[in-house]
């Protein structure tokens, strides 16, 4: 089975980019650019991996880590911020 990478940015071009580039490599991709909507992508695609910007709008990345962090289901989840 293909392993799953969600993609959380504000920015429509880096998220085109980078699904682009996470498909070209094997990998599920799925986006998400609103960051109050980031645990719920979670619970409906259960990504292997999940790439969050830091700097966003309503909820900064390291709040929403925060968040993840928090929910017993995603404490293991690898998150890598940039």
């Amino acid at each position: 089975m293909r392993k799953k990478i969600m993609i959380c940015d504000d920015d429509p071009g880096i998220l085109e980019m980078m699904e682009m580039i996470i498909c070209e490599y094997g990998f599920d991709a799925f986006t998400e650019s609103n960051s109050l909507n980031v645990l719920n992508g979670l619970e409906r695609e259960k990504p292997d991996l999940l790439l969050l910007d830091i700097w966003m709008p309503l909820l900064s990345g390291d709040q929403v880590l925060k968040n993840i962090k928090a929910d017993l289901q995603f404490a293991e989840l690898p998150v890598i911020m940039y």
